[in-house]
């Protein structure tokens, strides 16, 4: 889960999530949860937006792929190796 509205209060500290790598992660599969839930939520409030800047490298799930709970205000960079779910990202604005 990577999710930036992690809390309520104000102010003008927004989050920045940039620059993360999740890179050789294997998903051996579970037969309770299948491919598990993925979020992926940036930042775009009170004129401000910040996307999330993720690079996925060789993230492979066997089996069932993850399904997602969000998916919005992310810029996915992908490789060299494999990222299993690649079909189901969509660029973001």
């Amino acid at each position: 889960m990577f999710d930036t509205n992690y809390g309520s209060a104000g102010g003008t500290s927004y989050p920045d999530f940039s620059g993360i790598t999740v890179k050789g992660f294997h998903y051996l599969g579970s037969q309770r949860f299948g491919g598990g839930k993925t979020t992926f939520v940036g930042y775009n409030d009170n004129g401000q937006k910040r996307p999330i800047s993720i690079t996925l490298d060789n993230v492979v799930f066997d089996g069932a792929q993850p399904s997602f709970t969000g998916l919005t205000a992310t810029h996915f960079s992908l490789g060299p190796g494999p990222v299993s779910f690649a079909n189901k990202l969509v660029p973001s604005i």
